[in-house]
């Protein structure tokens, strides 16, 4: 049984993944909501309710659905529930430390997965506390699969990561805007603009997807002297390089002060 603490837009994603692939059935699903109205909403999809910490106990996996400054009441009312169960947050800034201190009974994980999980296309980024198992690691794995790539990795590039996967499809979907709105600028009709371009994007994806390295799928297209290259060359002085780590940088940066802002949330089990 798995139990998520919030049962928002991500964590139906996720659930609806998991019954799309067959792997989990909607009766071993538990989930909670904080207002009266998406509670009945998820009556009405046919899932298990949660009623405060009843039957919690049933659960081998309990997810926490929360934002990082709402996840500090959140435990002070159901930790005791917890304990000696695997508890995985969803939250960004809320660190295992952080978890670990509030749930010292708990094995504990971190996962952040992207938006594409409406899609099944996500990205998952996962990081295990000091007292998660091989085991644990594998069964939330396994909750995330269905929804798209789950990649492990040590905590302390966790914020880095998430300012790629967490921000990165905003990034793209600014670069689609402004590839769509400069076609549009130079005379293509919306409704052919917008057809060139997401179609140009999805092939240029599947195309990374081969695992071509991307500066020789650049070269295999661009000719010396030719548009391409041209277009190539405005690119370039513009920096696009930079700007994406610039980006990055702040993603990270907002990341590591919401970090801070935990510390304070958290200092009663500090």
């Amino acid at each position: 049984m798995i139990a998520f603490l919030g049962a928002g837009k991500l964590a139906e994603a996720v659930i609806r993944g998991a019954l799309f692939a067959g792997s989990l059935r909607a009766d071993q699903f538990l989930v909670s909501a904080r207002s009266p109205e998406r509670r009945a909403e998820l009556a009405r999809m046919g899932w298990q309710v949660l009623d405060g910490t009843k039957r919690l106990e049933e659960a081998n996996l309990v997810i926490l659905g929360v934002r990082h400054f709402d996840l500090p009441t959140l435990l002070e009312q159901v930790g005791p529930a917890l304990e000696g169960k695997l508890v995985l947050s969803l939250a960004v800034g809320v660190t295992l430390r952080h978890l670990s201190a509030a749930l010292p009974k708990s094995r504990v994980l971190r996962a952040l997965p992207n938006a594409p999980a409406e899609v099944r296309e996500a990205v998952t980024l996962l990081a295990r506390g000091a007292h998660a198992t091989d085991e644990d690691v594998a069964l939330a794995a396994s909750l995330f699969t269905p929804i798209g790539r789950v990649l492990e990795l040590s905590e302390e590039h966790l914020d880095t990561a998430n300012a790629v996967s967490g921000a990165g499809p905003a990034l793209v979907f600014a670069f689609f805007e402004a590839f769509l709105n400069a076609a549009e600028k130079r005379g293509l009709p919306p409704t052919i603009a917008a057809q060139a371009v997401r179609q140009t994007l999805m092939g240029a994806a599947k195309m990374v997807m081969t695992g071509t390295p991307p500066g020789e799928l650049i070269n295999a297209v661009a000719t010396p002297g030719g548009s391409t290259q041209a277009g190539l060359d405005v690119l370039a002085r513009a920096n696009l390089e930079e700007l994406f780590t610039e980006a990055i940088d702040a993603g990270r940066a907002r990341a590591e002060a919401r970090n801070v802002e935990s510390e304070k949330n958290f200092a009663r089990w500090l």
